[in-house]
């Protein structure tokens, strides 16, 4: 596979569908980089792939060229395939709020603008653009959807904690100060209707329980089944005249039919079943041949053997 070599290391979210350069590489273009690798480009290749060959590009830890569509549509893949996935990205940048939703988790980092261009952003209320306020509604809409929001320490705050400490309670870190999200209201909120539907299905199984048990009870006291036993039982030794209901059978049955009943019949099926066993483990025999000739063949140079 190659996956620990560094043509298959990592899988291109960019579809091949261009021969131009790749600024992200140290190649001249795509079709020099795919003469080595044989990992799938593009999400639509990896669709393909997952769905004819295998799973390998699920276990491919690092995707380049990745836009928020195409991560989008990464997240979709690897629900789909049953993974759980969780978002880590910036809270500055608006094209993660739907990544964030669509994640099963999201962790927002909360980090500052501090330079534009390599030049420092001034502070301050009165300024049009990148104030405080603008930074933090920011940081509340694109972290809607986020279980949890890592802040970051602002340029310079260690060498000024040195000189002037904080108290503890204004400690800026992922477990002091922390509030309560949206997502977190809306999962209480459907933890709450689940512990309630739980609480009314143990109520409703409970009641037919014991409903069930008090009617096999009223049924055993109501319906006279020693009675009815007792009847058959009597039924099959002695007729209502006083003949042997076997003497009955043996007169009427010829012996013929106990003999292909009792004697030919089983016979005959063990027969076919051990006919049929033999047909089916030929079948089968042949098929593993078959699918060890294919694995050999086609997925050789895909899979890991």
């Amino acid at each position: 596979m190659g996956i620990e070599t560094d043509w298959n290391c990592a899988i291109s979210l960019r579809p091949l569908e261009s021969d131009g350069p790749d600024p992200h590489r140290m190649t001249s273009n795509y079709s020099d980089w795919d003469v080595k690798a044989r990992l799938p480009h593009g999400v639509e290749a990896i669709k393909r792939h997952l769905a004819e060959v295998d799973n390998v590009p699920l276990l491919v830890s690092l995707y380049t060229d990745s836009t928020p569509e195409t991560i989008s549509e990464m997240i979709s893949i690897f629900q789909e395939n049953h993974e759980v996935v969780m978002g880590v990205g910036s809270s500055l940048k608006e094209s993660n709020a739907p990544l964030f939703s669509k994640a099963d988790l999201a962790v927002a980092l909360q980090g500052g603008v501090q330079a534009f261009f390599d030049q420092q952003i001034p502070h301050g209320k009165e300024l049009p653009v990148f104030s405080d306020e603008d930074i933090q509604f920011s940081h509340i809409l694109n972290t809607l959807a986020c279980s949890f929001r890592l802040k970051s320490t602002r340029d310079g705050a260690d060498s000024q904690g040195k000189h002037n400490p904080e108290p503890a309670e204004a400690e800026d870190n992922a477990t002091t100060g922390g509030t309560a999200s949206v997502a977190h209201l809306i999962e209480l909120i459907r933890l709450g209707r689940r512990m309630l539907t739980n609480f009314c299905q143990m109520n409703t199984f409970i009641f037919v329980s014991q409903l069930f048990l008090a009617t096999l009870i009223l049924a055993s006291y109501a319906v006279p089944f020693p009675h009815l036993l007792l009847s058959m039982v009597r039924a099959g030794f002695v007729g209502a005249d006083g003949v042997t209901l076997w003497n009955f059978v043996s007169a009427s049955v010829p012996w013929t039919f106990w003999a292909v009943v009792f004697g030919v019949w089983p016979l005959l099926i063990v027969a076919i079943d051990e006919a049929v066993k033999t047909h089916d483990k030929r079948h089968l025999v042949r098929y593993n041949k078959f699918l060890r000739m294919q694995f050999d063949t086609r997925l050789g140079m895909w899979s890991p053997k």
